[in-house]
């Protein structure tokens, strides 16, 4: 799940097992990249008579065998179109890093062939399609990130308090620093422009500033109820996905994890889902909001180490149970229940 290829590949299966999932409009379009061909050295053949006959991909510069491994990216660019004067842009990241490493957007195909190229130890990346209409703080980008946990195997609880990181430049789709475009904090501490006082919110924050961006307090409140409701259906959807899915996703009884979902808000208060990241740097949260941290790990405790049964109205808690997976009975063919909460 947190291996961004994976989560593209299992998400897009259980779509089409599950027409109409909310999954489906969830992730933005994504092709997963792969390059280990371009860098295979084992292209000889033995003929019957044993004359070694080298291959044609060995007479091909690196540069062509990687055009070769993208052939279907390039006819999606060709066909969509990609650049600074089209509709369409792309953002590519290295299936496994964090913290925004790797991350470079893409204006045409020759220049995701050069980076590719200029990163030949990465094998495995993932090409977005960039949305470029986000919604914008005080002319600045944000996501959200959003703590999960999930108990045993598996019931799923989402941490409504969640955290709003803005950019510390103003966006600017065309702009070529990339400042304004990634907005993870750890990328953001090297911008001159970042102060955590005003890039590290929570979504209430967020509530106030749609309104001094013009919006009555009514219309503000039930747009950020609307991202809370919708982030906590695609995540118990997620974990739908992967819940059978044991070579990648194998939740024990008896344990618990945390997770931080990254997801982004479009002008159209669309919620996309951008990455799951597995053990979350609980520092994001900055010192100003340490008591969220310490809320929900005190919460935490309470749902894994209780002993009382999830009650959100009686006992007050910030987590919303959003999916619940149980396996009764011990034996191979004991009892499921599955239900997808909210």
């Amino acid at each position: 799940m947190s291996r961004k290829a994976q989560l593209s590949l299992f998400t897009e299966r259980y779509c089409k097992k599950n027409p109409g999932s909310t999954l489906e409009t969830s992730l933005p379009f994504t092709m997963v990249v792969d390059t280990w061909a371009a860098y295979d050295d084992d292209k000889v053949v033995t003929m019957g008579d044993g004359v070694k006959v080298e291959t044609g991909s060995l007479y091909l510069s690196e540069e062509e065998r990687l055009k070769e491994c993208c052939a279907g990216v390039f006819q999606v660019m060709d066909r969509y179109g990609a650049g600074e004067d089209t509709e369409t842009t792309y953002i590519l990241k290295p299936s496994a890093t964090n913290k925004g490493a790797g991350i470079t957007l893409i204006y045409c195909f020759e220049q995701l062939i050069d980076v590719l190229g200029s990163n030949s130890s990465i094998r495995e990346w993932v090409l977005q399609t960039y949305v470029d209409r986000p919604l914008l703080l005080k002319g600045k980008k944000f996501h959200i990130r959003a703590y999960v946990l999930a108990v045993n195997a598996i019931q799923v609880f989402f941490y409504d308090e969640v955290l709003c990181l803005c950019s510390g430049t103003k966006y600017n789709k065309n702009a070529t620093s990339l400042f304004g475009h990634i907005t993870n904090t750890a990328y953001q501490a090297i911008d001159p422009g970042f102060k955590e006082e005003e890039c590290v919110l929570v979504l209430e924050d967020v509530e106030g500033l749609l309104v001094k961006q013009g919006r009555s307090g009514a219309d503000a409140k039930m747009v950020v109820q609307k991202i809370l409701k919708d982030m906590q259906v695609v995540t118990g959807e997620l974990f739908d996905a992967f819940k059978g899915e044991q070579s990648v996703y194998s939740p024990l009884p008896g344990c618990f994890e945390h997770s931080g979902l990254d997801f982004l808000v479009d002008e159209d208060f669309h919620v996309s889902l951008l990455e799951v990241n597995p053990g979350p740097d609980f520092k994001q949260t900055g010192e100003r909001l340490q008591g969220v941290v310490r809320e929900m790990m005190e919460e935490t405790v309470d749902i894994c180490l209780g002993g009382v049964e999830f009650d959100k109205e009686r006992n007050g808690n910030k987590f919303t149970k959003v999916f619940d997976h149980k396996v009764r009975g011990g034996g191979g063919s004991g009892e499921v229940r599955m239900k997808l909460l909210g």
